[in-house]
């Protein structure tokens, strides 16, 4: 399988994600970090996101991010991250 996180850009995504949701109030970010197919992150939550989690706000953020670049750069690609499953077509 396709290392996700190797390109710095796919690596950018997760580090947008956080800012964003850390700027508004939603996390905070004890520590993070990203190896080449998984991350680890210390963080907490503070409040929601609207009706959403700020851990759902995230994987959400992020997956369509992926789906996004993946299908631009190489729509092949994309085939390694299929799911198969009835209520979604990636896993990230």
């Amino acid at each position: 399988m396709t290392k996700l996180l190797r390109p710095d850009r796919h690596k950018d995504v997760v580090i947008d994600s956080l800012t964003c949701l850390s700027e508004t109030g939603k996390i905070d970010v004890f520590a993070f970090v990203i190896m080449p197919d998984h991350l680890h992150l210390v963080w907490r939550t503070n409040e929601l996101n609207g009706k959403e989690t700020a851990q759902g706000s995230f994987l959400k953020y992020t997956a369509h991010e992926f789906r996004k670049m993946l299908y631009k750069e190489d729509k092949r690609n994309l085939l390694t991250y299929e799911a198969g499953d009835i209520n979604k077509k990636h896993e990230f």
